[in-house]
């Protein structure tokens, strides 16, 4: 992972810095990292490496971190984003970023641990790669409910966020991986079994609240897949807990 650190304040993102070196090196989690105190640095540096997560004090003199965040949003929409504060009232301002988490200062090593732990989930996490207005998205496929094509584009609903691709839904299907978990359940139409909560007659009852429509000729078929994928990842669960 390639891990930015954003603070004014040199001596903070030293301590930082260390005990994230300290907790990767313990789990045996690959890194390497930058300090910044300087944002206009940071923004240089953003668009030529592809940081794998940022780190961003709150409070920072002139600006503050949420700003920052809305910035690096408009050039990367899915890079984890990393809150350090001492204030627990502005965790609910993160939201419009899409925040990853959050760490209250002074951190224990255990939160470190955990946050490196679930960013190396993320970045181990197969990817969907798409260009938007000139900006490189990656899409962890897991965040995938559904998509559909209309016309020439294709819109990607996520669970934070629904992109408008230019491009053919065969090209789309072709960028997924072969992990039987994506079925087209309608013409043009395509949905995550790992976000579907439920099959009720021809409806698709999906974890963000949506109601998915599907096609009469695939209900059959799309029924028998769903249970197929189900009985294969409780098997998987229940070896996993039994060994």
């Amino acid at each position: 992972m390639n891990i930015a650190l954003l603070d004014d304040l040199m001596s903070d993102a030293e301590y930082l810095n260390n005990l994230i070196q300290q907790c990767a090196y313990e789990n045996n989690i690959s890194l390497k990292t930058s300090i910044y105190t300087d944002v206009s640095e940071f923004f240089k540096d953003i668009e030529k490496y592809d940081f794998s997560a940022v780190f961003i004090d709150i409070l920072m003199p002139g600006t503050n971190g949420i700003d920052l965040a809305r910035k690096i949003r408009e050039i990367n929409k899915s890079v984890p984003i990393i809150f350090v504060t001492t204030e627990k009232s502005f965790a609910l301002e993160g939201y419009d970023v899409h925040a990853f988490d959050y760490i209250i200062k002074p951190a224990p090593p255990s939160r470190i641990t955990d946050i490196l732990k679930r960013l190396n989930d993320t970045v181990n996490e197969y990817t969907i790669t798409i260009n938007k207005n000139h900006t490189v998205i990656n899409i962890p496929a897991s965040s995938l409910i559904y998509a559909e094509a209309r016309g020439h584009n294709v819109y990607i609903h996520t669970n934070s966020a629904t992109y408008k691709v230019y491009m053919s839904f065969k090209d789309f299907i072709d960028l997924l991986p072969d992990n039987k978990s994506f079925f087209v359940y309608s013409r043009g139409a395509l949905v995550n079994f790992e976000n579907v909560i439920s099959i009720s007659n021809d409806t698709l009852i999906m974890n963000n609240g949506i109601n998915l429509h599907i096609s009469r000729s695939k209900v059959s078929e799309i029924k028998t897949s769903y249970a197929d994928y189900i009985f294969k990842k409780t098997r998987r669960v229940t070896l996993l807990t039994k060994y």
